[in-house]
């Protein structure tokens, strides 16, 4: 069974953070353990863009990740990739890292009502695209 490390990136919301860590187990049957809080990689803003560059978190995911593997690092920033304008996440094709971001899938980031329970089915939806192909 596949070893993953769920990383928070900052301070997620604690509802998303225990949705996610019950997904990865019972939908993809995943051995979860939970790190400690990283920082968010300096280096990832964009000022410009006023985003972080999930492939810049992903590089400083493979530096934590225990070998053998996996890790999931749960962001609260606004991700993109220079070929779009934003991402929801990013995961390494075959590798041991994926990052997702609770950013966009917040209510509040519309300027709508906070909902934290779309949040959290948001949150499970997202990390199961991000994580179900690679490793279930």
């Amino acid at each position: 069974m596949i070893r993953a490390y769920l990383a928070p990136l900052g301070t997620p919301a604690e509802e998303a953070l225990e949705a996610i860590e019950t997904s990865l187990r019972e939908i993809l049957g995943l051995e979860v353990s939970r790190m400690p809080a990283l920082a968010q990689p300096a280096q990832a803003f964009d000022a410009a863009r006023q985003q972080h560059s999930s492939t810049l978190i992903l590089k400083e995911l493979v530096r934590h990740c225990p070998k053998g593997a996996v890790i999931l690092g749960v962001a609260e920033v606004d991700l993109f990739i220079p070929t779009l304008s934003f991402v929801f996440g990013q995961a390494q094709l075959g590798g041991c890292a994926a990052v997702v971001s609770l950013a966009r899938l917040q209510q509040e980031f519309y300027q709508l009502p906070p909902n934290p329970g779309l949040l959290v089915a948001r949150a499970r939806k997202e990390q199961c695209m991000k994580w179900g192909t690679p490793w279930a």
